[in-house]
């Protein structure tokens, strides 16, 4: 029952009062009950909304006071889950994918059965009418049927989440380019919370394309975006990004202040992904055996085939490669089947 509400995206026991009624009552008695809420007009769950794309540090009950002064009346648990329900609010399943996460959810029947509509459109190369439907939906899980539609025809959230399906696949210019455009966009219209995924992403293609000294600016202005922010996932990713920057700078003193507090949160961050990228900061130090210690970890956890790969490669080239243990690196080398093959090839030659 818990696995099933937890796909569903309910809690367990809304569950299993749904299934009650319907043994008592069949079809009818589930639709009639009162103590099922009703909908949330759209009208206003997309002022609930835009009040957490525009203010991101908004809490809940902040939320409602506000929603009260102008006669809006919603229980907290309604607008945590209109906030839920677009992607703005952080769970334990969104932390362990980092950025990508803030911006699409998990899968539920009923987004299946949206998306399985939209696909039914793409074929018949109707694509205006499959945009309508896929940009009416609050948030989506990742799905490629998003790159099937131009992109004239998406919204900038439908745009953003197409791009990020992109990420590795265009040249790093040209994705820098779009989501600049995209940002400056979301930035005009209010969209705070979406604009804060853009400047992760910018500072990402900007770290790959080694344009260290154009990071400052995107820096200065996500940590004012940031400001009172409590999600810790966000931070940590923050903090990520202005150790691996200061490394790269040679500014060791301040590279070390912000790997200190990435340490602080990963307390609070028991996820694969943020003890990979914690290794991976460990490694700019030279502290290897530290960095295998948290990349083991985060094998041991990881179910992602991809994922997998990539740390048996750190694994290998940093623990036993480095040990002088060639039998057991290059063992492990043989699970890192999904990396591509030129950096297999790469890590065998240093280990042959």
């Amino acid at each position: 029952m818990r696995k099933l509400a937890s796909v569903c995206g309910i809690s367990h026991q809304t569950l299993r009062n749904w299934v009650n009624l319907y043994k008592k009552f069949g079809k009818e008695g589930v639709e009639k009950n009162k103590s099922i809420k009703k909908k949330i007009p759209q009208d206003i769950e997309k002022r609930i909304m835009l009040l957490k794309e525009q203010i991101p540090s908004l809490s809940i009950k902040k939320a409602k006071k506000l929603l009260n002064e102008i006669g809006i009346k919603v229980s907290e648990k309604g607008i945590w889950r209109v906030w839920r329900d677009y992607g703005l609010i952080n769970n334990k399943r969104k932390k362990e994918k980092g950025i990508i996460s803030f911006l699409f959810v998990q899968p539920t029947p009923e987004l299946e059965d949206k998306l399985l509509l939209v696909k039914k459109f793409v074929k018949k190369n109707d694509y205006k009418i499959a945009a309508k439907i896929i940009n009416n939906i609050p948030a989506l899980p990742e799905s490629p049927i998003l790159r099937e539609i131009p992109e004239k025809f998406l919204t900038l959230r439908r745009r953003l989440e197409r791009l990020c399906l992109e990420m590795g696949e265009i040249p790093y210019p040209q994705f820098l380019k779009k989501v600049s455009f995209i940002r400056k966009k979301l930035e005009n219209k209010g969209y705070i919370y979406s604009s804060i995924i853009t400047d992760f992403l910018e500072l990402d293609a900007l770290g790959w394309m080694r344009k260290i000294e154009q990071t400052i600016p995107v820096f200065e202005r996500l940590e004012k975006k940031l400001r009172g922010v409590k999600d810790r996932a966000l931070w940590f990713l923050f903090y990520y990004e202005k150790a691996s920057t200061c490394c790269l700078l040679l500014k060791m003193t301040e590279a070390l202040k912000y790997i200190k507090k990435c340490r602080e949160l990963l307390y609070s961050l028991p996820y694969p992904y943020y003890w990979e990228y914690y290794g991976d900061l460990l490694t700019y130090l030279g502290e290897y055996k530290k960095a295998l210690f948290f990349y083991k970890k985060a094998y041991e956890k990881e179910t992602d085939p991809q994922i997998l790969s990539r740390l048996a490669l750190k694994i290998a080239s940093y623990g036993y490669g480095m040990d002088g243990d060639y039998i057991k690196c290059k063992k492990m080398l043989t699970k890192a089947v999904h990396i591509k093959s030129s950096l297999i090839f790469g890590a065998n030659y240093i280990v042959l």
